[in-house]
């Protein structure tokens, strides 16, 4: 969530600038920047950089051409944060890299398949529009990487939201630390980043090796389990992963990232043989032994499934899928999966993806297949961005109970929508669509 404290802390920065700028070393540019002769918002951007830079560490900035925000979500920005971006854009600030932004609360295109409030939808309108008078590209996903916003290797990038994070690091080699709002503004702002952390070679090095030995896992839901299992190691080292050679689906390859960036603080892995930095193992570890050693098979497998999947009972009320929002080829699986059935009349069935890609699986005949078995195709949003008096009028209608085949959100649902998931896998939420029942 967005600091409370945000307006302070740039106060703070404003107050004590001069002081850092000795601090840190920045080039002409970057000093005219921080002495606002090239606009506010360049200005702001700059202070909060050398805020930070001097927290972490940082020596100097690194020139940044590639930006993904969040914030976007009202929900998530919060007050502060929503007071901060339209101020921002009030005062004229604009981006000046590629900026893409991330998924909001709500279906912009459809807001009464949600039913938000009529005051819910003029908020989140008028964050959209901040972020659209300063130049962000609309794209309102979690997944700008599959939707054209592709970094290169070994360019340096600020981005949020985790499990694009972890991929534009882990698969594309791309450089990001994982960043917070205001972090990322900045950089979009000013086209600069404190170099520390992610940006460095040193810290891109893996040091904690799993040796996968399970071989079936070309699903979403096999390589949820295997990132939400070994996220949880991430904060003893970067992990490297020896023994996978099916993870040729970038799909599959969003999911992982995504679970692994959620059970712990993982901005970078390696697949030995697949992701950039890591041709052999031997590069991976930088040439050294790892300091932890382990091993991902059936048992670590069940692991993960059984501490996502704790829901209580058998009634179902909300079956949801989506998280990273689903591609065309997802899409496509839920359709051979469920054409021919019907959901259940007291179940609320979802999916969710981007604009984009919805109107893809339009002309593909997929969300008429999806609408016709019951099944509600969801853009721009996701369960846990949902406004949170939508979410108490959701349970005034009877909605407690939920089924996803999603790693991120049966972790992130007990916080966000105070409901206890049940977990698994394609078939059994369709199962359970159709039948109104856990089992």
């Amino acid at each position: 969530m967005f600091c409370p404290q945000s307006h302070g802390f740039i106060n703070y920065v404003s107050f004590y600038f001069e002081r850092l700028a000795i601090i840190l070393f920045l080039t002409d540019e970057e000093k005219r920047m921080l002495d606002g002769e090239m606009g506010y918002g360049a200005q702001k951007g700059m202070e909060l950089n050398v805020g930070l830079g001097e927290a972490m560490g940082a020596e100097r900035m690194v020139k940044v051409d590639s930006c993904h925000l969040g914030g976007l979500s009202i929900r998530s920005a919060e007050d502060a944060g929503f007071d901060f971006y339209t101020e921002l854009s009030d005062r004229g600030a604009k981006f000046r890299i590629c900026t893409t932004t991330n998924l909001v609360s709500g279906d912009l295109e459809n807001w009464s398949v949600l039913g938000l409030a009529a005051d819910e939808r003029e908020r989140q309108d008028k964050l959209i529009n901040a972020f659209d008078r300063m130049g962000a590209l609309k794209t309102i996903t979690c997944t700008p990487y599959l939707q054209g916003h592709l970094p290169r290797f070994g360019q340096h990038c600020s981005w949020m939201e985790t499990s694009a994070i972890a991929f534009i690091n882990s698969i594309l080699g791309a450089r990001t630390n994982r960043e917070g709002g205001p972090a990322a503004v900045a950089a979009g702002l000013t086209g600069r980043a404190p170099e520390f952390g992610l940006h460095l070679d040193d810290n891109r090095v893996g040091s904690v090796l799993v040796h996968v030995t399970m071989k079936k896992m070309a699903s979403l839901f096999e390589a949820g389990n295997l990132g939400y299992w070994f996220g949880k190691y991430s904060a003893q080292g970067n992990i490297v992963l020896d023994g996978i050679d099916e993870f040729i689906n970038n799909d599959y390859m969003a999911q992982l990232c995504g679970s692994a960036a959620t059970s712990g603080p993982t901005g970078i892995f390696h697949i030995v043989g697949i992701t950039p930095e890591a041709p052999t193992l031997e590069v991976a570890l930088g040439g050294k032994k790892p300091v932890l050693e382990l091993e991902y098979g059936e048992k670590e497998r069940q692991e993960a499934i059984d501490y996502l999947n704790i829901g209580k009972g058998d009634e179902v009320d909300w079956v949801y899928m989506g998280c990273p929002v689903l591609q065309l080829n997802d899409i496509r699986e839920v359709v051979v999966a469920i054409e021919g059935k019907r959901v259940h009349p007291n179940v609320m069935f979802w999916i969710t993806t981007s604009s984009s890609t919805k109107m893809l699986a339009k002309r593909a005949g997929y969300v008429e297949i999806l609408e016709k078995a019951g099944v509600t195709v969801v853009a721009d949003t996701c369960a846990c961005l949902l406004p949170l008096a939508h979410l108490q009028r959701m349970g005034k209608k009877g909605i407690h109970s939920v089924v996803t085949n999603s790693t991120k959100q049966a972790h992130l649902i007990p916080g966000c929508c105070y409901m206890e998931p049940h977990y698994g896998d394609l078939d059994k939420c369709i199962e359970a669509a159709v039948t109104g029942k856990w089992r």
